[in-house]
């Protein structure tokens, strides 16, 4: 009765593959369409995780995920968009086979040099079709086989640093910060030694699993970051890939092709030599103005006024709050502030009451906030300044706001600096965080 079921199953696989071509062409139809139409959604939502997350200590670890989720756009769109091509290829030329069948060298009445060549580096038109084939249908399985890769090493990297970063100089470092950074470095090296050896073996296609000599040590470190990586989801795709002589040539080219592709796609031709590139006073960014930055894509990163042109005479000066810079300052400014609201995770679904006496007065604490700041007009400093805590619309960066009153200033070009305080070794200083230019008409 086993062997029964297990022959209908084979039966009923091997009808897949001979049909599954007219599947690949109607999912990669229907995927290229979505995909495509995914873009602005991840990247408007990975601006908004940027804001919720921005001045979160450890906002590495919750940006990976969207890291990895745009890599998987990527080669998802890039392969989808190959196969097709490819599949297209595959049906164009067993079109050509029903017109003209196999090639008749003899029919081209070619030079005996041309003609002995062109046999000789020239395969067999059935054995070209067979192979097109055959590469059409690793394609798909190889963009899973990326996609499973940069999951891989998101998680990789994520334990790395949840490693040091969180286990050691939390844990550790509570007992004694020299010790802390001793650990922190070994266990840094071993997670990326180790790390390293399972790439080499995975790059290499099982290299360290077949030498005696590497199975004492290695099993251990193939044991821990198989767990780390979850290779129990990509395995069985990844053995079936490197058992077969035509699809393991393939895969010796899967890093090569990812790092190469990565490359592509992010070269860019530079045209203009006296053009500068990093950021500098004569350069005017559109960052600070909020009519000029993108919709959902750009960010508030430390002030914004609404444009670079003042008709009413009045300045609205919006400067942010990075509660991973500017936390621990208040709190030097202000000891015994308590916080406003409680931080962490939340959700909607289940509100539990809280006792408001733990929190603190909002007025006191913006008193406290608006001394992190010095606001100067060209060179003037903007004295009390009447701050109210603020929303941006767009994409819901959260700080202060001012109006300034500027009136006073002739029509044309002016500038607006602004420092901040920053904590260095438990003692404050002032530091020019931001200054961009605006004309009043």
């Amino acid at each position: 009765m086993e062997d029964r079921s297990k022959n209908k199953l084979s039966k009923w696989l091997e009808l897949l593959q001979q049909e599954s071509w007219q599947l690949e062409l109607i999912i990669s139809g229907f995927a290229i369409f979505l995909v495509g139409s995914l873009y602005e959604p991840i990247i408007d939502f990975m601006t908004h995780i940027k804001v919720v997350s921005q001045g979160v200590e450890n906002n590495f670890i919750i940006s990976v995920p969207f890291m990895v989720m745009l890599g998987a756009w990527f080669f998802l769109l890039v392969n989808l968009i190959f196969h097709v091509i490819l599949r297209g290829l595959w049906i164009s030329t067993i079109g050509l086979r029903y017109v003209s069948g196999e090639i008749d060298f003899d029919s081209l009445n070619f030079h005996p040099r041309f003609d002995r060549f062109i046999r000789k580096n020239t395969v067999s038109y059935d054995l070209y079709i067979e192979r097109l084939e055959k590469f059409c249908s690793v394609v798909f399985a190889l963009t899973f086989m990326i996609i499973f890769m940069l999951i891989a090493f998101g998680l990789y990297f994520s334990g790395l640093y949840f490693l040091i970063d969180v286990v050691c100089q939390k844990f550790i470092n509570s007992f004694s910060e020299s010790a802390a950074d001793t650990i922190s470095v070994i266990l840094g090296i071993l997670w990326f030694f180790g790390g390293l050896i399972f790439l080499i073996d995975f790059i290499t296609l099982g290299w360290l699993k077949k030498k005696k000599w590497a199975a004492t040590f290695y099993y251990p470190i193939y044991r821990f970051f198989s767990f780390i990586t979850l290779a129990f989801i990509y395995r069985p795709i990844y053995y079936n890939l490197i058992d077969n002589r035509f699809s393991k040539k393939i895969a010796y080219f899967l890093v090569p092709y990812v790092i190469l592709t990565i490359i592509v796609g992010s070269m860019s031709t530079q045209y203009h030599p006296f053009f500068p590139k990093k950021k500098s006073n004569t350069k005017l960014s559109h960052v600070f103005y909020n009519d000029l930055r993108e919709q959902g894509s750009d960010v508030v990163q430390s002030a914004s006024i609404p444009s670079k042109y003042i008709q009413n005479g009045f300045l609205e000066l919006f400067i942010g709050y990075n509660s991973r810079w500017h936390d621990k300052i208040i709190q030097k400014i202000c000891p015994d502030l308590k916080p406003l609201v409680e931080t962490g995770l939340k959700t909607s679904v289940i509100k539990i009451d809280i006792d408001s006496d733990k929190f603190g007065n909002p007025d006191t604490a913006l008193t406290c906030v608006s001394q992190l700041y010095k606001v100067y007009v060209n060179d003037s400093l903007f004295k009390s300044p009447n701050y109210h805590y603020y929303q941006q619309p767009s994409n819901g960066e959260k700080g202060i706001l001012t109006i300034i009153d500027v009136d006073y200033l002739e029509r044309g070009l002016h500038s607006i600096t602004i420092e901040h305080q920053r904590l260095r070794k438990d003692s404050l200083y002032w530091r020019n965080w931001a200054k961009f230019p605006f004309w009043k008409e």
